[in-house]
């Protein structure tokens, strides 16, 4: 298990929008998973793909909805980079979220 998914931290953004599908593989032509694709407007972009799978992909997007502001559970090695990876275009893990009340 890597470290900020065990270490994670608490960042509140609003959805743009979530789409749910099959991920790229990566640098080296592996395979690629299921994911979900999040913009934000404060926060950038995410991709959850952690227990996405096929089955989960397009349920777990719909489940954020436009307009709404999220708690996104981030590694907190990433939410100290976040400025940095926002400006390169780099999604950000997503390990859960929970809608704000």
């Amino acid at each position: 298990m890597d470290y900020d998914q065990s270490h994670t931290v608490p960042i509140e953004c609003t959805v743009v929008s979530a789409d749910g599908g099959k991920s790229r593989g990566g640098p080296r032509g592996g395979a690629g998973g299921y994911a979900v694709s999040i913009s934000t407007k404060e926060c950038g972009d995410f991709r959850m793909s952690w227990q996405v799978t096929e089955d989960t992909a397009d349920d777990i997007a719909a489940e954020l909805e436009p307009g709404n502001i999220y708690t996104f559970q981030i590694g907190e090695n990433q939410n100290k980079i976040l400025n940095l990876t926002q400006k390169l275009g780099i999604g950000s893990a997503v390990y859960s979220f929970e809608k704000k009340k």
